[in-house]
């Protein structure tokens, strides 16, 4: 059990990685701010 949640905790922080690393991420921000 201990193991799975360690997975899925490693998951989530591989996504926020992404998210906060890739400025051709998803968010609508960082295109408004490249915009500007």
């Amino acid at each position: 059990m201990r193991n799975a949640g360690i997975e899925v905790v490693e998951a989530l922080k591989v996504n926020l990685m992404r998210v906060f690393f890739t400025p051709y991420g998803p968010a609508p921000t960082s295109q408004d701010d490249h915009d500007r």
